[in-house]
Order: C-alpha cells, then sequence, then structure tokens
C-alpha cells in the first residue's frame, strides 16, 4: 500500500487532530494532507509520474513533508537531501539520483481539491536516501514502502508511544532516523510530531 494512504487516512477519521506542532502552530491531519495535494498538484504540472524520482531540498518544515508526500502521492519516488551539506555533495546526490524534479522552495498552494493516490506494491521503492560517505562517496540506499512502515510502526509500538505524545523532531528529515516521525500517520490517533527547524549540529552534516 502506498504511504499516502496513511495520511490520507488519517485526514478522513481524525480531520483536526494536530499531526504537527511548527513555530507555535499547529496543523491538522485535514491541512496537512490539503498541503501534500496541494504539492502533488505541482509537481504533476512538471511532468512528474509514478516512479520518477523527486529531489526534495527543504529543512525540516511543513512544506518538506508536504512534498515528500505529494510524490509519494503520484507514484513517484521522494530524494531527500540534507540541505546543510556542501554543494559538491548535493551536486552528486542529483547528480546519481537523476530526479525528475527538484523541490528547493515552498511549491504552489490552492491546487485541486483531490489527487487520487496512485497505488504502489509494499516491495515498491519509496525513497531513496544516501549514507553519510564517511568511508567513500555516499551511496543511495533504497527504502520500500513497507519497509519505512515497517520502521515506524516498530518504532511506536516498542516505545509504547501513545495518541497524546508528542514526538521532537531533530534530526535531519533526509536523515534516516528523520524518516519515523514523517511517516507515521495511521489510520488510529496517532502521536503527533513536532518540527524542529534546527538540526542538532552533530547531525547537520552527515558527510565524513
Amino acid at each position: 500500500m502506498n504511504l499516502a494512504h496513511l495520511l490520507a487516512d488519517g485526514a478522513v477519521h481524525h480531520p483536526e487532530r494536530t499531526a504537527l506542532l511548527f513555530e507555535g502552530g499547529r496543523i491538522s491531519y485535514r491541512e496537512l494532507d490539503r498541503l501534500a495535494t496541494d504539492a502533488a498538484t505541482a509537481l504533476r504540472a512538471q511532468g512528474v509520474e509514478t516512479d520518477d524520482r523527486v529531489a526534495i531540498k527543504l529543512s525540516n518544515t511543513p512544506d518538506y513533508l508536504a512534498a515528500y508526500f505529494g510524490a509519494l502521492r503520484l507514484g513517484a519516488i521522494a530524494v531527500p537531501l540534507n540541505v546543510l551539506l556542501a554543494q559538491p555533495e548535493i551536486d552528486a546526490g542529483l547528480e546519481t539520483a537523476t530526479p525528475k524534479a527538484c523541490v528547493d522552495r515552498p511549491l504552489p498552494r490552492d491546487g485541486e481539491p483531490h489527487v487520487e493516490i496512485v497505488e504502489r506494491d509494499e516491495a515498491d521503492l519509496a525513497a531513496l536516501l544516501f549514507t553519510s560517505g564517511t568511508t567513500g562517496r555516499p551511496k543511495g540506499a533504497i527504502l520500500t514502502h513497507a519497509g519505512i512502515r515497517a520502521a515506524a510502526r516498530f518504532g511506536v509500538d516498542a516505545l509504547g508511544f501513545t495518541p497524546d505524545d508528542v514526538l521532537l523532531g531533530v534530526a535531519p528529515f533526509p536523515h534516516v532516523l528523520g524518516e519515523d516521525p514523517e511517516t507515521e500517520h495511521r489510520p488510529r490517533p496517532a502521536p503527533r510530531a513536532t518540527l524542529a527547524r534546527r538540526t542538532l549540529s552533530f547531525a547537520a552534516r552527515v558527510s565524513g
């Protein structure tokens, strides 16, 4: 199942429940899903289709999540790039990923009210993350829809999160440790994710 369904289901079953806390404001599941739909509309206008790769070069903001889930909604593959990397490292990631589109600023809003979610198999690629490159050039690590879902569910269940808990997102979203808070949008009430715009210094650079 396409991971985009998790956010869409949360918007249907718990539309006004807080999904994100960011810089003193709150964003509901309905609002976040609408942002993702707007992003999908904008990406589709750029020619993005199923299995295309979409590079996302944004900091930890709601716009990042909108682009991430917007790409997934189209059946595309998200390629997160850490904005705090040196430009040669970002260029190397873009060269490796060969994305159809690169999101380096907030995408336009007020798109179509509904963009159909492209169905994906659990083994299909959902995201392409890059390793730290401490022993050489960073390598692309593939993450499937099933793999991301399993990792998120394990974290929630193992740590005993409840629907009233708030997860503080301090790791850069392009890092594998930043994946969980943005993907655990489940049909039942899910833990809310607090986005930290500034990442911890030890997590800001991921190349050696």
